[in-house]
């Protein structure tokens, strides 16, 4: 599934605009739908991707854009943000390469973060 494919099928189940969606690995699980909205970061149980349709099938977690505090790391082309609000917290991680799959995604879920090295 395309990075916009992603993010629209995100806004449509959140029915709000959504400016990045990709996959990472949450808290050392793989393949979580990760989206950024206006208003919030999202965490999906992953998609659906059938001839049938597409999209999240349900919400794992979600924080607060202005409430929530991040912390970002990379080792090479692996990144990590952590999200922090309250008690509840979530690590994300994820490959960049160039032509990894998925990376396109990821950065500009990234990027929408406010990663200072993507």
């Amino acid at each position: 599934m395309s990075e916009t494919k992603m993010a629209e099928a995100c806004a449509s189940y959140l029915n709000e605009d959504v400016v990045a969606a990709g996959l990472f690995s949450v808290d050392g699980v793989a393949d979580r739908l990760v989206a950024v909205s206006t208003s919030r970061f999202v965490i999906f149980d992953g998609y659906d991707d059938t001839p049938e349709g597409y999209g999240p099938t349900s919400i794992l977690a979600e924080f607060d854009r202005e409430a929530t505090s991040l912390q970002f790391d990379d080792e090479g082309h692996m990144h990590r943000v952590t999200l922090q609000h309250g008690d509840s917290a979530a690590t994300l991680s994820g490959d960049v390469t160039a032509f990894g799959q998925g990376s396109k995604g990821r950065r500009l879920v990234l990027e929408a973060m406010g990663s200072p090295s993507v």
